[in-house]
């Protein structure tokens, strides 16, 4: 792992943090400049703080991260920076995927949405990671792969680092996400390939008139297979997927 500029052995870090999953293939970390304005502006908008370091420098460290560990270069790789509110940074990077570039990945998962609230849900931040993994881990334990997260009145939270897109006739609803990547390439894909984008907060009752519900993450789109019970397709999915690699 990078800790504060330095290759050093792994270390966990305590405290809370903002973080982005950096998409990199054959060593090269994808849109970075636009991942390293997000961590800067958070920085100083939740926790009060300049960061001292530039998309050249974080693009450099990945890829000196990457040279020492060696893995294979025909596979995506995600590279987290983390920013904690004490000022430090981190730069992890994980095992070589299955894939290679921006892909629909083959498992199309079963969801189902869950009642339980994401703190500071258009944020990228520590608690959503923990909400997260606690949501996942009700979901196995009820034979889901993963959960929508929904509040009491229905609305859907999407998350800044995995937003949903659901497709309808055509059209892409999104709900507004202003510190979101992958919501970003979303948006533009959707542009390359004539989909209309519609921008507004999702419920449960649109995730019922859908005709497919897509996650995007660092990796590409995952296509639901069903949203409690109710089946969808994954037509749209898949020309996205192929904009998302041409960005």
């Amino acid at each position: 792992m990078i800790l504060d500029g330095e290759l050093l052995t792994q270390q966990h870090l305590e405290g809370a943090y903002i973080y982005q999953n950096i998409h990199t293939l054959n060593y090269q970390p994808r849109h970075v400049e636009h991942h390293v304005r997000i961590l800067q502006s958070l920085a100083q908008e939740l926790f009060g703080i300049e960061c001292d370091y530039s998309a050249a420098k974080i693009t450099a460290m990945i890829q000196l991260l990457l040279e020492r560990v060696r893995p294979t270069r025909q596979r995506s790789i995600r590279a987290v920076v983390k920013q904690y509110a004490s000022g430090s940074y981190t730069i992890e990077c994980d095992a070589p995927s299955l894939y290679q570039g921006y892909t629909v990945r083959s498992l199309r998962p079963e969801v189902a949405t869950m009642r339980i609230t994401l703190p500071l849900d258009i944020y990228p931040t520590s608690a959503a990671v923990a909400t997260r993994q606690v949501a996942d881990s009700i979901a196995r334990s009820r034979d889901f792969h993963t959960a929508l997260l929904m509040g009491d009145d229905e609305q859907i939270y999407c998350e800044a680092t995995c937003p949903i897109a659901l497709v309808h006739e055509r059209r892409l609803l999104l709900s507004p996400m202003p510190y979101s990547v992958e919501q970003r390439l979303l948006e533009q894909a959707a542009q390359k390939a004539g989909i209309q984008i519609e921008k507004r907060p999702i419920c449960r009752e649109d995730i019922l008139r859908a005709d497919e519900v897509l996650i995007a993450d660092w990796q590409g789109i995952s296509a639901a297979q069903h949203v409690d019970g109710k089946q969808y397709m994954a037509i749209i999915a898949e020309r996205l997927a192929r904009e998302i690699e041409k960005l």
